[in-house]
């Protein structure tokens, strides 16, 4: 699994009811359920194998059979209402099961299920945001787990929070990012030939279309599918409050674009998570006309009122007729579907489960120190050694280093200017030669030059500034500077290697660990995959996870490893599996004269 956000990775099984399948339809089971109708929880839905029963709440049976790839699967779908107990048997028990109704999308569902003296909760995908878990008290089927009357046995948790690695970010209410953008596109010009566009389409989003658009008393254009969706949750009021009027700004969402289009200006309204108050003040408010330089300016077009769009630091921006101001044409929004650490670990504070299980994870993750008994054992009357996810993942992944296990576990507001402050404090001080032991070295000294490399300091500096300092922050654009970097000695080593010279590796080299093993793989893992070797962060200022080198991860063989050699060990001792218990590979790296 590769650094971006990451969807569900939970297999579907409910360990303590066998014969119960949750978001996971290429599977046996007794009894199928969908929490929402989002892809990453559709898998195996569509298989024409598939022909069982599924239940979900109505409005996700709704959304669902409104796409043609869908219509086969629309009978098999069962709705049920929120707050109403039903029972599901399987092949060993009658189980209750009750639809709790969750703050992710349109639809979306917890399911609560009970029997045989176990209860277990599934919240799906989730955002619990303190006033939706403070409302949990108020359900009167999981009142008695809220007050500690029953205690649920099991929480299989949205985890999504996880892959950005520590600091865990705080996220700042929906609300208040909707209010936000609100506030930034007050300035603009309402004007025929200038639309706005909410780049993002995806179910959950309508929360925010809807509070935008009837603030200004605008019209939303959508596609047929997303049309359809929004007249279905009209009825939703409690969140989803319905368009009322279409006198003011234009916007559209989805796949709609009509001819006259094509010349207006467009402003585009994007979701944001990962960033901070400090480059947001500086990169997404309005420019004021006198901190820009004229000369740099450059005119793309006029509207027929006499709002200009112009060109600079190669972005665009509008300058309204006799505004003061030059207005970004990217504005971002705020908003996030998921929990951030700190919500998640509240909710779990009101629930006391004996123990979670988390639903998006990783074995870089867990390597770097996502733990249930670390991050969760406070929450849970579990001891922190007997909770099943952790036993699972030790028989995986082994376990984090001690340094991980026994660190804090650590978050950022990244809201807060004071916070912020102190990533700048970090930023600057990482230009130390020798860095602490899980932090990646960013002045290098070349181990073919002798030179010190600057590069990967320069390039870090100037693209994230404050974003992506610890792991799991920006982290696409953090993985293209080390793969520079590694590309960079590849072809330096290869240069050296085809003129018949070796070289020790020495500690500042990224090949500082060769796994001389991973040559017996044919298998070779791309940059989107996880490394073999993963050395985790043992500290909470380490921004990032520093790896040991993989000879996988390189395109041509090692030159300290006579490969034609090995290919012939290994392909005797496949032949000849009676040999295996009696081979040994020795690393050849401190003397590289040596052949195998």
């Amino acid at each position: 699994m590769g650094n971006a956000a990451m969807g569900n990775t939970f297999d579907g099984e409910i360990y303590e009811f066998p014969g119960i399948s949750v978001d996971k339809f290429n599977t046996r089971a007794d009894a199928y359920f969908l929490t929402h109708t989002h892809k990453d929880h559709l898998l195996g839905l569509i298989n024409k194998s598939f022909c069982s029963r599924v239940y979900c709440s109505l409005l996700t049976k709704q959304i669902i059979s409104l796409e043609e790839r869908y219509k086969n699967i629309v009978p098999f779908l069962t709705a049920k209402n929120f707050n109403e107990p039903f029972e599901v048997c399987t092949k060993t028990e009658r189980i209750r099961v009750t639809l709790i109704n969750s703050y992710h999308c349109p639809g979306s569902a917890m399911f609560l299920f009970e029997g045989n003296g176990k209860a277990v909760l599934i919240t799906g995908d989730l955002r619990a945001e303190k006033w939706w878990s403070d409302s949990l008290v108020k359900n009167p089927f999981l009142f008695p787990y809220v007050t500690g009357l029953k205690q649920l046995d099991m929480v299989y948790l949205d985890t999504t929070f996880s892959y950005r690695g520590e600091p865990y970010i705080s996220i700042i209410p929906n609300s208040e990012g909707i209010f936000a953008a609100i506030e930034l596109l007050k300035s603009y010009p309402m004007d025929e030939d200038i639309s706005i566009e909410f780049a993002d389409a995806v179910s959950g989003s309508e929360e925010a279309w809807f509070q935008i658009v009837n603030y200004f008393g605008g019209e939303l254009k959508a596609d047929l599918v997303i049309e359809k969706r929004v007249e279905l949750i009209r009825d939703q009021s409690d969140i989803y409050t319905p368009i009322t009027c279409k006198d003011g700004f234009k916007f559209r969402v989805g796949c709609v674009r009509e001819q006259e289009e094509d010349n207006k200006i467009v402003i585009s309204i994007k979701h944001m998570i990962n960033f901070n108050i400090v480059d947001f003040a500086g990169s997404c408010l309005p420019k004021p006309i006198t901190d820009v330089n004229q000369t740099e300016l450059r005119l793309l077009q006029e509207t027929k009122n006499g709002h200009k769009l112009y060109e600079f630091n190669e972005r665009t921006w509008i300058l309204p007729k006799q505004g003061k101001e030059f207005l970004p044409t990217n504005v971002k929004l705020i908003f996030s579907r998921h929990s951030s650490y700190e919500e998640t670990i509240y909710m779990m504070g009101l629930l006391k489960p004996k123990s979670i299980y988390p639903c998006v994870e990783s074995r870089q993750s867990w390597l770097n120190g996502f733990t249930v008994g670390r991050i969760f054992g406070d929450y849970c009357s579990n001891e922190k050694h007997k909770h099943r996810f952790d036993i699972e993942r030790f028989k995986l992944f082994g376990n984090p280093i001690k340094e991980v296990i026994n660190r804090p576990v650590c978050s950022i507001n990244r809201w807060s200017f004071s916070q912020c402050l102190e990533e700048v404090n970090f930023v600057n001080s990482v230009q130390q030669e020798i860095p602490f032991k899980g932090q990646m070295k960013l002045i290098t000294t070349d181990p073919f030059s002798n030179k010190k490399d600057n590069s990967g300091l320069n390039a870090w500096r100037s693209g994230f500034k404050l974003q992506g300092i610890i792991a799991g922050r920006g982290e696409r654009k953090y993985k293209q500077i080390i793969n520079y970097q590694r590309e960079l000695r590849q072809q330096q080593l290869y240069n050296i290697r085809s003129e018949g010279y070796s070289s020790s590796y020495d500690s500042d080299s990224c090949f500082e660990n060769i796994d001389s093993a991973s040559v017996l793989s044919d298998t070779v893992i791309s940059d989107d995959e996880e490394p073999n070797s993963l050395t985790p962060d043992i500290t909470c200022s380490s921004f990032t996870e520093a790896k040991s080198f993989n000879s996988k991860d390189v395109p041509f063989p090692s030159p300290f490893l006579n490969i034609e050699r090995i290919n012939r060990v290994k392909k005797s001792l496949q032949e000849d599996r009676r040999n295996w218990f009696k081979f040994t590979l020795k690393s050849l790296s401190e003397n590289p004269k040596l052949t195998l």
